[in-house]
């Protein structure tokens, strides 16, 4: 299955497989038409022009929540660390100015909104209901470090403030939780088979 996205999703800086970006599409589109979709973890914007297409096409918004600092994997020293994407100015890792070319390029200005902030903190005070909640860095780490060994940490820390803070909110309730589930046992499948 293929998407018309408007933009050379390839040239994106990010890790999503176009299969596993067709499925969320569609899966956006499906569920969009309920009320809003939040996005956490954007990187530079690739799941978000996914999502964001899906939105614009059944009337809905996306929220594209990211610190946009990088996870511990995008840290000088680490695998996944470019140089690229680090300010000259502050000496920082920073994607925001990667992340709004791709909204741009893509013509989804007008869809997505993005929150630059910690989860967490904005968690606190959301109180807009959302039909979706994709969760992309959730099941990070479970590559890297390995099931036993971080993945339990890993959730405990990220999901319980990501996902569970806004489980009032999440119009279909569980079914959030469950697509993540599904995204982690893919991501494990993905790194078992890689080696």
């Amino acid at each position: 299955m293929t998407v018309d996205l408007g933009i050379d999703v390839d040239a994106i800086k990010g890790f999503l497989d176009p299969a596993e970006g067709a499925r969320l599409n569609a899966l956006a589109a499906e569920v969009g038409r309920l009320g809003p979709c939040l996005e956490i973890g954007s990187y530079c914007g690739k799941s978000t022009v996914y999502l964001g297409e899906a939105c614009r096409r059944v009337g809905s918004i996306l929220y594209a929540l990211d610190h946009h600092r990088g996870s511990e994997e995008h840290q000088p020293g680490w695998e996944y660390h470019d140089q690229r994407l680090v300010d000259p100015e502050s000496g920082r890792f920073d994607t925001l100015p990667h992340f709004r070319r791709t909204v741009a390029e893509a013509g989804l200005e007008h869809v997505v909104v993005a929150l630059v902030g910690e989860a967490p903190a904005i968690a606190r005070h959301w109180r807009t209901p959302l039909a979706l909640v994709f969760v992309i860095n959730a099941g990070f780490g479970f590559i890297f470090r390995g099931l036993t060994t971080f993945l339990p940490l890993h959730l405990a820390t990220n999901l319980r403030f990501d996902v569970a803070g806004l489980e009032p909110v999440v119009i279909g309730g569980s079914f959030a939780t469950f697509a993540l589930i599904f995204g982690v046992a893919g991501q494990w499948a993905g790194g078992e088979l890689g080696e």
